[in-house]
């Protein structure tokens, strides 16, 4: 593993170990919620490790038990509006019940997904991004409650 990797992988654990440490800990509260949206399919070597990696120190590290529940958006195969669309409405359906308390987008597209439809699929739910390129990550009009980390390759 890179050294530029390693590094990356710690910041986001860290920003995601942040915000769930003001959660407390207790036997009777249910599971933190957090849901990982990988662009592409399952199929992505690059994206997959950095889940397995982040899903791992997460529950490491976190304070309170974590449910990670992973979307695979397929947008290259899927890359139309309606089609965006329709994968925001089917997350929204799929999640209502148990909203997500943390939305992590594994990627620039994941993120752009994010964003444009976080309205649709978890209003006001935080986003913390990870691998995305930096003039995302670095977006003047970036809404102000979205963090994390992006990385160059």
């Amino acid at each position: 593993m890179t050294p530029i990797f390693v590094h990356f992988r710690s910041m986001i654990i860290g920003a995601l170990v942040l915000l769930l440490d003001g959660w407390s800990v207790n036997a009777q509260e249910p599971p933190r919620r957090v849901l990982l949206l990988y662009p592409f399919d399952n199929t992505q070597p690059a994206t997959v490790s950095a889940g397995v990696a982040i899903r791992k120190r997460l529950i490491e590290r976190s304070p309170s038990e974590i449910d990670l529940a992973a979307e695979f958006l397929d947008l290259a195969r899927f890359p139309g509006e309606t089609d965006e669309l329709r994968s925001a409405r089917y997350l929204a359906e799929k999640y209502a019940g148990r909203l997500p308390e943390i939305i992590m987008p594994l990627n620039s597209e994941a993120l752009r997904f994010a964003i444009k439809y976080r309205g649709t699929i978890a209003p006001n739910v935080p986003i913390v991004f990870c691998c995305v390129t930096p003039d995302m990550a670095t977006a003047a009009d970036r809404p102000k409650d979205i963090t994390g980390i992006y990385s160059k390759f």
